[in-house]
Formats: C-alpha cells, sequence, structure tokens
C-alpha cells in the first residue's frame, strides 16, 4: 500500500466535492489505511493523532472500522437534497482507489 498515494487520491477527492460546490464534514479513512497513515506522519515527525480523530488537509478525519470495499469515506455537511451516498472510483498514478462520498440531508439530521 504507498501510502502517498491513497493521501495523493483523497486530496483530489476532496478538491473534486469542494468544487461541486459541496462542503467537507469528515473524511474517514478504513482502519488498514489510517494506521498506514499515521505511521508515515510519525516517521515525518508529525504528532499522532488523539484517539481516532485528526486532521487531513484542513478537514476533521477520522478511522472508520467497517469499510471493506473503499479505502476511505468523505463526508458532506447536510444539504437540501435527498440523503445519497455514491461511489466513486479514483486513479492516481495507475492505482485505482475506491472512495465515497455521502451527502446527509436536513432532514435526516433533524431526526437525529
Amino acid at each position: 500500500m504507498n501510502i502517498q498515494n491513497i493521501q495523493a487520491a483523497a486530496i483530489d477527492a476532496i478538491n473534486s466535492i469542494l468544487n461541486r460546490g459541496l462542503e467537507v464534514e469528515v473524511i474517514q479513512f478504513r482502519g488498514d489505511v489510517w494506521d498506514e497513515i499515521v505511521e508515515y506522519h510519525k516517521k515525518m515527525g508529525i504528532r499522532e493523532p488523539s484517539g481516532h480523530r485528526w486532521e487531513f488537509c484542513g478537514r476533521r478525519a477520522e478511522k472508520k472500522e467497517l469499510m471493506p470495499y473503499t479505502t476511505f469515506r468523505v463526508v458532506t455537511e447536510s444539504s437540501n437534497n435527498c440523503g445519497m451516498a455514491f461511489h466513486e472510483v479514483l486513479t492516481n498514478d495507475n492505482h485505482t482507489f475506491v472512495y465515497s462520498v455521502f451527502t446527509p440531508s436536513n432532514l435526516a439530521m433533524k431526526n437525529k
């Protein structure tokens, strides 16, 4: 697993989502990816995240254990649209990363 390629893919995904006019609430990394990112940053001298939360590219990031099919998931802030989740494939330097985008609706947020 090349963690630099995964981080680059996550940055590209965040930029793509921001370019659609959506705001990113949190980026969630699959457990094994999270662990690799933490180890990579520790080697670079960056402090270890406290617990399962961290900041990635100025956005809140967290470890998400139960994501077997996606490398990471981007959760956007609530919108007037119905809640939706979709998967995208991002190719970065001949590597393919599957990620999901989840956009909760205002109605779903009010019911919590």
